[in-house]
């Protein structure tokens, strides 16, 4: 679940990060991390500074390409996103966390404006993880924008049971998408019921 202060917490999280990279000096696995909090950041530059080190050290680790797909897919390079989740899923075929790389090929998808795409990849995520709830987020902003309301009011109840108290504002305050993703996140939630 997010946070009630999601900024406070991206703070946080940053700082501890970085003190884990100043213990561990190089190590991959670290680098992908702060990476990966930058991310959540919104500063892309240095998570992609972070990343690219933490593959350059370790080529075959698949939690820095993995996290460095959905770097891609924040910055909306939606097509070497999903080299990168493929390169991720060739490395680890059987990592438990491939419902992330599957919901992130299909939210590289929605940056794409190819939302009946979005919907199948994510749809397979789920069904892995089904109570992935920002895997259900996305799949209920793809369903609407595929035109599928129907589906995305269904979609949205079983949202709403998965992560109570969620609304449009905390998804944007804590998104971190750019703007305009943002912004369309947010117009498909607003559209399938979430409360603003």
């Amino acid at each position: 679940r997010w946070t009630e202060t999601p900024a406070a917490s991206r703070e946080e999280g940053l700082r501890l990060a970085q003190k884990g990279a100043a213990l561990s000096g190089d190590d991959p696995m670290v680098l992908a991390v702060l990476g990966a909090a930058h991310s959540f950041a919104r500063d892309y530059d240095v998570a992609d500074m972070h990343l690219a080190r933490a593959r350059a050290l370790d080529p075959n680790s698949a939690w820095a390409w993995l996290r460095s797909a959905w770097l891609d897919v924040y910055r909306e390079r939606p097509e070497a996103a999903i080299e990168k989740f493929e390169h991720f899923e060739r490395l680890s075929p059987r990592d438990p966390m491939g419902y992330m790389a599957e919901i992130g090929i299909g939210a590289a998808h929605f940056v794409a404006a190819r939302y009946d795409e979005a919907v199948a990849l994510t749809q397979r995520g789920l069904s892995q993880q089904p109570g992935t709830w920002w895997g259900l987020r996305l799949l209920v902003t793809a369903l609407v924008h595929a035109g599928r309301k129907d589906e995305a009011r269904h979609a949205c109840r079983r949202l709403m049971e998965t992560y109570p108290g969620l609304t449009v504002a905390r998804v944007g305050d804590a998104s971190p998408f750019d703007a305009g993703t943002t912004e369309r996140i947010a117009a498909g939630l607003r559209e399938a019921g979430l409360p603003d």
